[in-house]
């Protein structure tokens, strides 16, 4: 623990993994402060405005460099191997995240489109986002020449939105159609 002083943390926060939780709520409440994901929710943006402006905020949390970049490599270590603060993320991130994302998929789909069809597309436009948090050293290693902008999210995202809206809009007419 970094030189602190262990009874410290014991009087303050019990054991070692209330302190952990701890750190964990703090990553979220810096993550929410800085990259919020509200800004996806707002009424007046179209569907697709609300996924560009979700996917934007979502890569910026997880790729963002620096000092804040502990609060997405914090969050997608806890994805890869959870621990005491899982708990934590799943009621105070995770759950909005996918619910937030679920409205906006269910708005392009539209009414037709089953839950289960809309969890799925929630899944990938997620997957696709994490992706690049999780291979980024591959990808650097891949294509040193820089044809993956790891660092371009304006360029990830509005890859990630096309491709999305594509298969978005394909399923919305077949739905229509059936």
């Amino acid at each position: 623990m970094a030189g602190a002083n262990v009874s410290a943390v014991k009087y303050h926060f019990g054991d070692k993994a209330s302190f952990y939780v701890a750190v964990v709520r703090y990553a979220l409440e810096c993550g929410a402060a800085r990259y919020p994901f509200e800004k996806a929710a707002n009424p007046s943006l179209s569907p697709v405005e609300q996924l560009q402006t979700y996917i934007e905020v979502l890569l910026q949390r997880l790729l963002d460099k620096g000092r804040p970049a502990w609060h997405g490599k914090l969050m997608v270590r806890e994805l890869a191997e959870p621990s005491h603060g899982f708990d934590v993320i799943v009621e105070n991130l995770a759950r909005s995240l996918f619910q937030g994302l679920n409205v906006i998929v269910r708005r392009i789909l539209g009414p037709k489109a089953h839950e289960d069809q809309v969890e799925l597309c929630v899944h990938s436009i997620i997957g696709q986002c994490t992706f690049y948090r999780h291979a980024r050293h591959l990808l650097i290693r891949l294509h040193e020449d820089g044809y993956v902008a790891q660092d371009d999210i304006e360029k990830l995202r509005n890859h990630i939105v096309a491709f999305s809206m594509h298969a978005l809009q394909a399923m919305a007419t077949d739905l229509e159609s059936a």
